[in-house]
């Protein structure tokens, strides 16, 4: 009858332990998947924001796991696709720009308000070499005074410089 007991109680000690540890394992894999979960749920919103024309969308999650350095990693490549996409863009227009103008003067002004724009510059001046080939004379400006412009020359040295005065290519 001792034995018996004993025998009982041993299982039910074993019983309550499995359940312990079975207990243990669920929470701690219902917390393991609440940790993945969460990262990879930032991500994936991040990009679908992303691909349906959201360029501000970015990874939030951060993290010194790997997780956050994926997330990083994700921003960093957003934030590249989105420079290029907008220097494509500005290339673009500047295109348009030069291309819709029909006469030297217009063409000239229209780059150099584009360039501006694009650069943030205040002032911007296009030189072109003079008929005689000697100096190099103003030939359009933006914020630039008349009495800043002016003309200079530059000596024309090696292949570059022969081309320009025999306008030949050797």
């Amino acid at each position: 009858a001792n034995s018996a007991r004993v025998s009982r109680d041993i299982r039910v000690q074993s019983l309550s332990l499995v359940a312990i540890i079975l207990l243990l394992s669920l929470g701690l894999t219902v917390l393991s998947l609440k940790n993945i979960r969460a990262p990879i749920a930032d991500l994936v919103s991040a990009s679908n924001r992303f691909h349906h024309g959201d360029r501000s969308a970015r990874s939030e999650y951060v993290s010194r796991n790997e997780f956050g350095m994926l997330a990083a990693s994700f921003n960093t490549l957003v934030d590249a696709i989105q420079e290029h996409a907008e220097l494509s863009e500005k290339a673009v227009a500047l295109a348009d720009t030069m291309l819709q103008r029909h006469d030297e003067t217009s063409f000239f002004r229209g780059l150099l308000e584009a360039l501006s724009a694009y650069t943030g510059s205040q002032i911007a001046a296009a030189y072109l070499l003079n008929a005689e080939k000697d100096r190099y004379e103003c030939f359009a400006s933006n914020g630039v005074s008349d009495a800043a412009l002016r003309a200079f020359s530059m000596p024309f040295e090696g292949e570059l410089g022969l081309a320009v005065r025999t306008r030949a290519i050797q």
